[in-house]
Formats: C-alpha cells, sequence, structure tokens
C-alpha cells in the first residue's frame, strides 16, 4: 500500500474533552523555557490571551501562502498566479488584527508599525510568487493539506495534537513532506539551526503522523519554510526572502527528541492523561524571563526568591 492510499484510509479522530486530554508542541516549548511558567499558563490558567503584530503578521503570512498552494494545487497554475497576494494579504492582516481587538479591547500597534509591517509582507509575497517553482513543485505533487489536524494517540486519555501548515505527496518518490511556515525578521542563524528546541517541533510531527498513519517515517521529510522580513543592506550576497532548513531527522535523531518529551510527559501528565498539579521549578533568566507574562508580577513569581535564595537573573 502506498503512502498516499494509508494517509487516505485514515479518519483524524475527535477527542472528547470530557475525558480526554491533548498536549501540543507548544506546551512542551514552554515548559523547556521554563516548568513554573508552564503550570501557571496550562494548569493554573492565569495567561490572559495576548496580542501583538508578529501574530497578526505571522497569521496572515501563513494565511496568503497556504491559499495561493491551495489554488495551485487544487485549481490551476494560472489561477493562483492570477491571486493577488498583496491585497489577499491585506484582507487578512485587517480581519487578523480585528479579531485581536475583540479579544483584548487594546490598541496593541499603531499605524506607523503596521505599515512597515505590511511593506515587509508585499516584499516577502512577491519574492515568494516570483520563486514560488524552486519551492512548490507541481508535477507528481498532491496537496494533502494546509493546517492538517494530528492527533496521535501518547497512552490511555492522553493525545498529541498539533496542525501542520502545508503537507505535500511527492507521488515519484512515494514520500510525504511537511513544510512548517515561520516568520522571522532576520532569518535563522546558525546557532539557531543548532537549537533542539526550534528543532523538536518537526521531528515530533514527524513521529506522530507516522504513528498516525501507520507510515515509514523514512517515507517522510520535514522542513522549516522561513520568511525575512528584513535584510543586510550591506551584504555582499543577494540574500533571499525565504529560507529553507531541513534539520536532521533520522531514527537517532528522532529517539533523542522522544526521549526528552517523555520526560516532560512523566513530569507533567499523570497516568490518567492529566497536568499534574503541584510545584515545578523556576528557570529565570534574561532570555526566559523576557516574553513572559508574570515577569513584572512578583506576587505571582517572585523569580528571585527561592527556596535557598541563590537564583540571580543572568
Amino acid at each position: 500500500m502506498s503512502v498516499l492510499e494509508k494517509f487516505k484510509s485514515i479518519n483524524v479522530p475527535e477527542l472528547n474533552y470530557a475525558f480526554e486530554n491533548s498536549v501540543s508542541f507548544s506546551q512542551y516549548q514552554t515548559y523547556n523555557t521554563c516548568p513554573y511558567q508552564w503550570s501557571l499558563k496550562y494548569i493554573k490558567d492565569l495567561v490572559p490571551h495576548q496580542a501583538n503584530i508578529f501574530t497578526i503578521f505571522g497569521n496572515g503570512i501563513h494565511e496568503t501562502i497556504q491559499h495561493y498552494l491551495d489554488l495551485l494545487y487544487n485549481k490551476s497554475i494560472e489561477e493562483a498566479d492570477e491571486l493577488d497576494l498583496e491585497e489577499y494579504f491585506t484582507e487578512r492582516f485587517k480581519i487578523n488584527y480585528e479579531v485581536e481587538f475583540e479579544k483584548t479591547k487594546t490598541q496593541f500597534t499603531d499605524a506607523k508599525e503596521m505599515g512597515e509591517f505590511f511593506d515587509d509582507a508585499v516584499a516577502i509575497l512577491n519574492w515568494f510568487k516570483i520563486y514560488r517553482q524552486h519551492h512548490f513543485a507541481t508535477h507528481k505533487f498532491k496537496l494533502l493539506g494546509t493546517e492538517l489536524p494530528l492527533l496521535s494517540k501518547i497512552r490511555s486519555s492522553l493525545w498529541f495534537k498539533g496542525y501542520l501548515d502545508i503537507v505535500l505527496y511527492d507521488e515519484t518518490e512515494d514520500v510525504i513532506h511537511i513544510y512548517d511556515i515561520k516568520t522571522s525578521t532576520w532569518g535563522w542563524s546558525a546557532k539557531a539551526k543548532k537549537d533542539d528546541s526550534k528543532i523538536a517541533q518537526l521531528l515530533l510531527y514527524k513521529e506522530y503522523l507516522s504513528k498516525q498513519y501507520g507510515i515509514d517515517p523514512d517515507k517522510i521529510e520535514v522542513q522549516f519554510f522561513i520568511t525575512r522580513r528584513k535584510l543586510y543592506e550591506n551584504s555582499q550576497y543577494a540574500i533571499p526572502r525565504i529560507q529553507v532548513f531541513r534539520p536532521a531527522s533520522g531514527k537517532i535523531k528522532r529517539k533523542k527528541t522522544i526521549d526528552k518529551f517523555n520526560i516532560f510527559l512523566q513530569e507533567c501528565f499523570g497516568k490518567d492523561g492529566k497536568p499534574i498539579d503541584k510545584e515545578y521549578k523556576k528557570k529565570p533568566s534574561i532570555k526566559n524571563c523576557k516574553f513572559c507574562f508574570f515577569d513584572d508580577k512578583p506576587t505571582i513569581c517572585d523569580k528571585n526568591k527561592t527556596k535557598d535564595d541563590k537564583i540571580v537573573i543572568s
């Protein structure tokens, strides 16, 4: 049976949240940053919805590229190329802003900043349309989905849950390709590409997609599709607006990631699949606390004070 036949033979189940729980990569990433922050967010539910320009920009880029690819693979190249990417992004940018404003009732950006991000989006999308064929071939490729739901059972009453940005099927090689779109200011540096906490996302997606559909992991390829908002003006080389990074995702690399993920599961979830409510370790640092909602709330997180009074922000 081909990979495509296996994929089509499985229906993604729906969770019954009265009895079942799910865990995502976002949870795992938060835990790695600070277990205490994870508990405040996912157990005590103390983090209100937070909006920012990066979120609405990223959502707009995702939706525009995904819509273009839907037309490309499910309609025609001509219909996709007729799509006005700038106009479509403008519509999604506006809608996403209005949605976030309704949730927060706060002005989290201004006209100048929105204009700058809009110009960045236009530059990215123009580049994408010109060089689309370098990244998304149409001959012998099928689009299996965008925002494709991933739901794989970990153990009784606990599931791994995620959404895959873009999933293609290569008919020639009988291989599935997972693309995760990232929006970045300057792109990913060599250091970022070695960051296991970033790479873990696609390794987990590969592992659990394989289990969900009964597909050989070697038949699943993964890559980050990174869009750059800014380019270095004085670079002696032409810098593309799109950066592709294919992390090593072989058996050994995946096992290391899964082993670390399992430690997180053992630490944070009981046999019933529910999060364990206990005191979790604080990991204060300039980097970890910079974007934490509790950074300036000492009554909730007195990060400088622990049992031995020895932790200092560094």
